[in-house]
């Protein structure tokens, strides 16, 4: 029995995920839908494609397993969620990344919105510091308090 095995629930336990999990079938045909177009409008081949991806995630990848991911009447082939990063870096389009965040009811970031948020969290930290010691001063100022 491996360590980690005792720390198991010993029934079967289905994990509550922070969004519905859709039933029809419509996340996995927006990926297909996904890796086809970018398969069809790139300027590299399906080939070149699953060459790369090999090379970078030292995984065999053919084309024939990018056809059938693509492919809406394969439903038992799903594109390998460890290969989304693969993907983007090879094929430069992230809609797939974008699809599988937004199931999540997530977004990634833009360039420059991470010190944007940055900037405005350092903002409001600095608003509710100056209100609270607004807020303490007229109080001490209210009960006639001596420093």
């Amino acid at each position: 029995m491996a360590k980690f095995e005792k720390d198991l629930p010993s029934e079967n336990v289905t994990p509550q995920l922070p969004f519905p999990a859709p039933a029809d079938g419509a996340l996995d045909l927006l990926i297909r839908q996904s890796i086809a177009t970018t398969i069809n409008g790139h300027i590299l081949s399906i080939d070149e494609i699953a060459e790369r991806m090999s090379a970078w995630l030292e995984t065999p990848i053919t084309a024939a397993m990018l056809r059938k991911y693509a492919a809406p009447s394969k439903a038992g082939y799903r594109f390998p969620l460890g290969w989304v990063i693969g993907w983007v870096r090879v094929t430069g389009d992230r809609s797939l990344l974008d699809i599988v965040l937004d199931a999540y009811g997530t977004r990634m970031l833009e360039p420059g919105e991470s010190a944007l948020i940055d900037y405005a969290r350092a903002k409001l930290k600095s608003e509710i510091q100056a209100e609270a010691a607004e807020q303490a001063k007229r109080w001490v100022i209210e009960r006639g308090v001596e420093l």
